[in-house]
């Protein structure tokens, strides 16, 4: 599917609150997201734009969740990499918008790296307990 295709799915399953100002906020996140994501994939071949597509599109359609979570959604990839600050966030949204996106993406990225060290942490212990219980 191309972008004009999935963004018509996001703003069909967010449409209750997306008017002209979201949708050019929308345009300005999307921009941002494909110049700075490159055309990579995620690790099962899903371009990175239509992975955030479907992402935002749970988060509207069945969760409820409203335009900050949109962008912030859209632009995690971007924002994870450093191609995208809180910066170019601040200069692209207006404040009340810009203020929740950074929160949402530190929020997550910092999740991210918690899980990580919990998962990883999990691994090492059970890979010690396997060879523990060899010797």
């Amino acid at each position: 599917m191309n972008v004009e295709e999935l963004k018509a799915r996001l703003i069909k399953s967010a449409k209750n609150y997306i008017d002209d100002e979201r949708i050019v906020w929308l345009n300005n996140a999307i921009q941002m997201a494909l110049q700075n994501t490159d055309n990579q994939k995620n690790n099962i071949g899903i371009s990175y734009i239509e992975e955030s597509f479907e992402l935002a599109i749970i988060a509207t359609k069945d969760i409820g969740l409203g335009m900050s979570a949109i962008i912030s959604v859209i632009l995690y990839r971007s924002y994870e990499s450093g191609k995208t600050t809180e910066k170019t966030i601040n200069q692209l949204f207006p404040e009340h918008i810009s203020a929740q996106v950074n929160i949402i993406l530190k929020g997550i990225v910092e999740a991210n790296k918690l899980d990580n060290k919990r998962v990883f942490g999990l691994k090492d212990v059970e890979f010690n307990e396997k060879i523990e219980h060899r010797s």
